[in-house]
């Protein structure tokens, strides 16, 4: 059962660049914190119902224990996100950017909101999106 405050995951309604963008940004920044376990391992659903940038765009009913351990790549978006094929590269860079230890404090018990933003930033740069506000700097952490 789902708490209210609990994050809702899935595609956006519309899936362009933008709507999945914008979903992955704001799950990252409002968990503040990478999915993983201890030994380092990025999960696409990991402890306290955290997602990884791709695991979050995987609805609850799709999600397969199975899915651990298996690589996020354009086979596995073909598989498990169809619909999200025509954005596979940039939720890969999105992907990337999660993983990224250079980003992670404490040993992955949090990010460094800035060096994330700043990133999260470039990749919408590259895809030539509109940034939403939650990538200032200066922007609140939404609740």
């Amino acid at each position: 059962m789902q708490t209210e405050n609990a994050p809702r995951y899935g595609l956006p309604d519309v899936v362009t660049h933008q709507s999945v963008f914008e979903a992955v940004c704001e799950h990252l920044i409002r968990q503040g914190r990478p999915s993983i376990v201890l030994d380092d391992e990025c999960l696409y659903r990991g402890p306290d119902r955290t997602a990884c940038a791709g695991g979050c765009l995987i609805s609850d009913h799709l999600y397969k224990q199975e899915m651990e351990g298996q690589r996020m790549n354009e086979r596995f978006i073909a598989a498990y996100l169809p619909e999200a094929g025509h954005v596979a590269p940039m939720i890969l860079s999105l992907q990337r950017v999660h993983d990224s230890q250079d980003l992670w404090l404490d040993g992955g018990e949090a990010f460094d909101l800035r060096e994330l933003r700043a990133e999260l930033r470039s990749v919408g740069t590259q895809y030539g999106l509109i940034l939403p506000g939650i990538l200032a700097d200066e922007a609140p952490v939404p609740a």
